[in-house]
């Protein structure tokens, strides 16, 4: 195949240089390389069998991490700053 693009390039008479010629048969084998069809997983079982083996269940209740986020009684707000914050020490 190199031998026949090289042949329509020296027909063409069109001053080509090798780079450029590599781009070009690089595209056409990455969009050849497209069109492939994909390769099936070995992982994948057969759908039609019904002995295949499965992966598990398990019921997980929707409402399993709730926490209730009611209104609370404000705070003083010195004491609940002082309370969060890094100390000072720390450093």
């Amino acid at each position: 195949m190199s031998a026949f693009i090289r042949a329509r390039v020296a027909a063409s008479r069109r001053h080509v240089s090798l780079w450029q010629l590599h781009i070009v048969v690089s595209l056409m084998l990455l969009a050849l390389a497209g069109c492939a069809a994909p390769q099936a997983s070995s992982r994948i079982s057969d759908p039609s069998n019904a002995e295949a083996a499965a992966p598990g269940t398990a019921y997980r209740g929707v409402l399993r991490n709730y926490q209730s986020r009611r209104p609370a009684t404000p705070a003083d707000w010195r004491s609940t700053n002082d309370a969060v914050a890094p100390n000072k020490d720390s450093k």
